[in-house]
């Protein structure tokens, strides 16, 4: 199926997007949107990330403490979402899986989070997804988060049309991706809309 082997290469994209973290990233949890606007997320001092799990809905965090911190599990259908260190992740509230903001304005574009994570985890530049959309896009950081079918043949799916009925803005983007296997070309078509070359 092209959707399955596109998410299979879905994060083969330009080095320059993953970002490096250090071993001891600093964590920092954002209960609501209201906190995020605030600057008042909660820090998580001395742990860091060890892994995340999930099934179809409802991924965790499993965080690891310094020497005679317990464990702690964080469930991500229970916040908003989370720094480590200056990435954003939001979490996207239907399945509950985390989603890496990569760009912020109208629209906003987010990537698959898991897959980020798993980067920073196995400390590798590239990887596939697994669970969770290969993309997300939404008028603000605080909307509603569709889900962006990213294959040659999405324009047309059932998914992109039911998308289109109350963003019909947005169609540029997706005609502009269409045929596009990797995310970056999707960030292209957005910065286009942007620049008002579509």
């Amino acid at each position: 199926m092209a959707i399955l082997d596109t998410m299979y290469r879905l994060l083969v994209f330009a080095a320059w997007l993953c970002v490096q973290f250090p071993c001891t990233a600093q964590i920092s949890i954002y209960r609501s949107y209201a906190d995020l606007l605030a600057d008042a997320p909660d820090e998580l001092e001395g742990y860091t990330l060890k892994s995340i799990k999930s099934q179809k809905k409802n991924a965790s965090l499993l965080l690891e403490g310094e020497a005679g911190q317990a464990p702690m599990t964080i469930e991500c259908e229970d916040i908003w979402g989370f720094r480590l260190d200056s990435v954003l992740f939001r979490i996207e509230p239907i399945y509950g899986h985390p989603a890496r903001v990569v760009l912020v304005g109208e629209p906003c574009f987010y990537e698959n989070g898991a897959a980020h994570l798993k980067m920073y985890l196995e400390g590798t530049n590239e990887e596939h997804v697994v669970w969770g959309a290969g993309g997300y896009l939404s008028d603000d950081l605080n909307s509603e988060m569709a889900f962006v079918p990213i294959d040659k043949y999405a324009y047309g799916r059932k998914e992109t049309k039911v998308f289109l009925e109350s963003r019909s803005a947005y169609a540029p983007i997706l005609r502009c991706a269409n045929g596009q296997l990797h995310t970056y070309m999707i960030r292209a078509c957005i910065k286009a809309m942007w620049n008002g070359d579509l």
